[in-house]
């Protein structure tokens, strides 16, 4: 089994009516493949670009799963025939692969290392330090240069010598 990334674009009219509902779609898919979801959020109701089958506005939603390799013909043509996933695209995590493989990740409850759940999640930022009062550093300015070279004939080139 190998760790993917799916990203779907949701009808959002669909969505305003029954978020839930246009999910478990997206997760029926998924398990009619014998894909196993890890995480799966709502990023973002955004216009789109272009407007795709005659939609300008849609949900995206982000899905981590395992599936077989042999799964992705599968959930794309499933995902073609759905009124609701107006794209998708699907995407193999290779470096999450290779977390999970050393232990630093976590995809099930229990399993050591980090909770698939943070990915993506930025740590909180540290407060910014301060200086002591007594001690404060000179601000960065330009360096005196030396001159290291012997002067040259008056009015001539420097480098001629």
């Amino acid at each position: 089994m190998r760790l993917y990334e799916g990203m779907f674009l949701l009808d959002d009219a669909r969505c305003s009516e029954n978020f839930g509902a246009a999910t478990r779609e997206v997760h029926n898919i998924l398990s009619k493949s014998h894909a196993e979801v890890f995480t799966a959020e709502k990023w973002d109701e955004r216009k789109l670009c272009y407007p795709i089958e005659g939609r300008t506005r849609a949900v995206y939603y982000l899905v981590r799963f395992t599936a077989p390799a042999d799964a992705l013909r599968t959930i794309e043509r499933d995902c073609q025939l759905n009124d609701t996933i107006l794209r998708v695209l699907l995407l193999r995590d290779k470096g999450s692969e290779k977390l999970h493989k050393a232990g630093l990740l976590a995809l099930r409850p229990g399993e050591p290392g980090e909770p698939i759940q943070s990915l993506g999640k930025r740590p909180a930022a540290p407060p910014p330090a301060t200086e002591p009062e007594g001690r404060r550093s000179a601000p960065p300015g330009p360096r005196a240069e030396t001159d290291t070279h012997e002067p040259g004939p008056p009015g001539g080139d420097p480098d001629a010598r």
